[in-house]
């Protein structure tokens, strides 16, 4: 599986705040549970403020909020590890629907892919008039068109309001939104692209589509 990450100096200066949080007891308090480390037999307790801080809000979802699982994925439109996830995803969401919440988070990765973070606004902007899931869908399926023109030909292919998508490119709000989204993930742990959380624990790498289910199925069971 090819992941995305930061650059090798934003680890280091990520490195650097991680020691910082640990001083004063934070990063304790914050980090997540690899999910795989979690015995199936065991009853967890759930981090609320982690839960919270992955359910934002803005964060386009599907599914019904009182799920006992909510799955989380912080993903980039041009990392081709999110590419080849994204079938498993298509899937998985599709068996689950109505028992699982499903959560997309962004963390473009702009030190390297410079239209990431326009793609991602993008997106939330097909949100805002309930498209996400089949532009987010469409970005993949074109990751090596993610120019301004492409963006807004995908809105008009979709049969969204055009002028009302472009308006939201431009808006400085959306964009802060999407950075938004990457500084919650850092301050969660994320490095790379996929990252997969199922409720407040984060996937040690990325699950086989067998290995997702067995996992899921497993936390509907507790």
């Amino acid at each position: 599986m090819i992941f995305c990450s930061l650059s090798p100096l934003h680890k280091k200066i990520l490195v650097l705040i991680a020691i910082v949080l640990i001083g004063v007891g934070v990063f304790i308090l914050m980090k997540p549970k690899p999910a795989t480390d979690v015995p199936e037999s065991v009853t967890v307790e759930v981090s609320q403020e982690v839960m919270t801080m992955l359910a934002s809000p803005t964060a386009p979802t599907e599914g019904p909020t009182t799920a006992k699982v909510m799955v989380t994925e912080f993903l980039d439109y041009q990392c081709e590890g999110c590419m080849q996830f994204q079938p498993t995803m298509d899937r998985v969401r599709e068996t689950y629907q109505g028992r699982v919440r499903f959560v997309v988070r962004h963390f473009p990765l702009v030190e390297g892919h410079s239209f990431s973070k326009g793609a991602a606004i993008a997106a939330t902007c097909a949100d805002r008039q309930g498209e996400f899931f089949g532009y987010s869908s469409t970005l993949f399926a074109h990751q090596d068109a993610l120019a301004r023109t492409d963006l807004e030909g995908y809105a008009a292919e979709l049969g969204l309001d055009e002028a009302s998508f472009v308006a939201c490119l431009d808006d400085v709000s959306v964009a802060e939104q999407v950075m938004a989204d990457r500084r919650d993930g850092q301050s969660l742990g994320v490095r790379q692209t996929p990252t997969i959380f199922l409720n407040d624990a984060m996937l040690s790498g990325i699950p086989s589509e067998e290995e997702f289910r067995s996992l899921i199925d497993g936390m509907l069971e507790r």
